[in-house]
């Protein structure tokens, strides 16, 4: 899954295949950082091209309801082995 969008670079060269690479949330503060990475074309992400930029972006989670994100979070969890036979609280 990547998201296909044309932008341009600091290099002035610009990216048109986006990869989310790492996300971090803060549920304390209904904070969510992602960290995208984007690539010349989807070619070159599929021929192993290194990303020729990556952005941060910060959002408020509040819109897309705090607990249907914990609760995709505590669902992947479970998935574990040892996690398994957990039980929703």
């Amino acid at each position: 899954m990547a998201l296909l969008i044309e932008k341009q670079t600091p290099f002035g060269i610009p990216a048109t295949y986006w990869r989310v690479i790492s996300a971090q949330i803060d549920f304390g503060r209904n904070d969510m950082k992602v960290f995208m990475a984007g690539y010349a074309s989807e070619a070159a992400r599929d021929a192993g091209a290194d990303p020729i930029t990556q952005e941060q972006i910060s959002f408020d989670i509040a819109s897309l309801g705090p607990d249907q994100v914990r609760g995709v979070v505590y669902a992947a969890v479970k998935q574990l082995e040892d996690w398994a036979g957990a039980s929703d609280a």
